[in-house]
């Protein structure tokens, strides 16, 4: 389930930093109202929010991996099998919904060019909405969430919670939580 996961994750992490790439060529060779896209400040805001999306699924991924790999080492500890527990269903849903959502908005980055079929770029988004059906539906993986809670007596809430608080004393940017 954990290898499948990942593959998925993967799916969309691959084709979606190429097409901002595009879009950020695209936008030195497009004009609107009378520059280029890439001197619009909303558009080149679109293109660093699509960004962001792209690195905080990176992130997620990687920290999914870390915890997999620890339990396949036996190295986990009882809070790293919970957080991994609680996180696998959380990731598939939030990678497979920010898919859908940033492809689109990479898509409207190209204008009409984003929606010809000859330009390639539709099977982006195709390929997107197939995360949600294959990785399972928002409901499925809410039950799944629901069912670690049960099943753990509500401990990998207690994983996920103590991780954020740790997370947060090393911002710096909730003190108060420390």
């Amino acid at each position: 389930i954990m290898e499948c996961m990942h593959e998925s994750l993967l799916t969309w992490l691959t084709p979606i930093p190429r097409m901002i790439t595009m879009a950020r060529d695209y936008a030195t060779k497009r004009e609107a109202f009378g520059k280029s896209l890439k001197d619009h400040p909303l558009h080149m805001q679109t293109l660093a929010r699509m960004e962001v999306e792209v690195r905080g699924a990176f992130l997620l991924l990687m920290e999914v991996s870390r915890l997999l790999g620890l339990e396949e080492t036996n190295k986990a500890t009882e809070q790293d099998r919970h957080m991994l527990r609680v996180l696998t269903p959380v990731a598939k849903l939030y990678t497979g919904k920010q898919a859908i959502a940033v492809t689109s908005e990479g898509l409207e980055c190209f204008g009409g060019q984003g929606y010809m079929e000859d330009t390639g770029l539709p099977v982006f988004l195709r390929d997107a909405q197939v995360l949600t059906i294959w990785e399972g539906t928002t409901n499925i993986l809410s039950l799944d969430i629901l069912r670690s809670l049960v099943k753990s007596q509500g401990k990998v809430l207690d994983a996920f919670f103590s991780s954020a608080q740790v997370s947060a004393c090393y911002s710096d940017l909730y003190p108060v939580l420390c």
